[in-house]
């Protein structure tokens, strides 16, 4: 057998990927590496293992060949295989294959913590469950995203949607995004201006229709507010929303605005089942009423979940989740098995 013909029948038996459950999501990494986590699988048995497609070299469309081999290390969740959250988070992880996939759409006012907060939950996922999860830096306004997590490629969504006709298989995406060691992979926006300019909503759509085909679990990092064409796009292909807002007064009362926003124009059902967060709460805050914060936004969201300021992630560089304070793991823990609720819950017509 030769090998082209090999890696096509590898190819075949891992195109599809194993989804989430109901419903679908919107809205960092280092050198050092953790395990794949095991996956209990439900397809039948192949002679050799559906994963090997992601450890095997294969050549962007017109391009140099992408290392697909994934990475592995110690999990920073030591305990994210057993107990009450982790079995949260993994809801739906054996669902039937009809079902649909994953978008996750993060909104918040600019330096909030989306971005941080969008690879929090893409890390956490990835590092628990086995469905492939990416993130995609959906800003016209050149995004962060990458800048938070190593770039194994020069790839961006200017060059995606340039090559999006010759995309057609798992292997000719990887060569478009980069993975950290959780296996979460990312996918950099663009900061040239012909691009930016580019970027709405067709193109919006036209990238979550190529990329859900591949994996089962999508958040869209989305620049702040909710009038650009891109931002309404994500908004409409949107499953579950989280607003994140800071630990004051003043961010949770603009987080609140955008619910209201929500509500009065055509999203209601997305504001009511939305996962608030409220980020960078200090060690001590005495000065900051988190009660209150987090009483308002239990009060208009499904669940409110708060984030610790953590000094890893104010450094703005690459996030190691290895590095985390106890505290901060525990809450995206708890994040993320919020958001997982949303996938064995049926959805409603907004």
């Amino acid at each position: 057998m030769s090998r082209d013909t090999e890696f096509s029948q590898i190819e075949d038996a891992s195109e599809a990927p194993v989804p989430l459950g109901r419903g679908r999501l919107v809205d960092e990494g280092s050198r050092q590496t953790w395990p794949m986590p095991a996956v209990q699988s439900r397809r039948p048995p192949r002679s050799r293992p559906s994963a090997s497609c992601v450890g095997a070299p294969s050549a962007r469309p017109g391009g140099a060949a992408s290392s697909l081999a994934p990475r592995s290390a110690p999990c920073p969740w030591p305990d994210s295989r057993r107990g009450a959250r982790a079995r949260a988070v993994r809801a739906g992880e054996d669902a039937d294959r009809g079902r649909t996939d994953g978008r996750l759409r993060l909104a918040g006012r600019g330096g909030v913590g989306k971005t941080t907060t969008c690879l929090l939950a893409g890390h956490t996922f990835a590092s628990c469950r086995g469905d492939r999860v990416v993130a995609l830096d959906a800003s016209p306004d050149a995004g962060t995203l990458a800048d938070r997590l190593r770039r194994d490629t020069h790839e961006t969504v200017g060059t995606l949607l340039r090559d999006g006709l010759r995309v057609e298989r798992y292997a000719d995406v990887r060569a478009y995004t980069s993975q950290a060691p959780s296996r979460l992979e990312a996918i950099a926006g663009d900061d040239g201006p012909a691009v930016t300019q580019a970027l709405g909503e067709a193109q919006i759509t036209a990238l979550i229709g190529l990329l859900e085909r591949h994996y089962t679990l999508l958040l869209l990092d989305t620049q702040a507010g909710l009038l650009t064409p891109a931002a309404r796009a994500a908004l409409d292909c949107a499953d579950q929303l989280v607003v994140v807002s800071p630990a004051a007064l003043d961010g949770a009362h603009a987080a609140g605005s955008t619910l209201d926003w929500l509500a009065v124009n055509g999203h209601a059902v997305l504001a009511e089942q939305a996962v608030a967060v409220v980020n960078g709460i200090p060690h001590r805050h005495d000065d900051i009423d988190v009660d209150r914060i987090e009483e308002h936004f239990r009060a208009r969201c499904r669940s409110c979940v708060r984030l610790p300021f953590d000094p890893h992630l104010g450094t703005g560089t690459e996030v190691d989740p290895a590095r985390l304070r106890p505290a901060t793991r525990r809450a995206c823990l708890e994040l993320a098995a919020a958001i997982a609720t949303g996938f064995t819950t049926p959805r409603r017509h907004r």
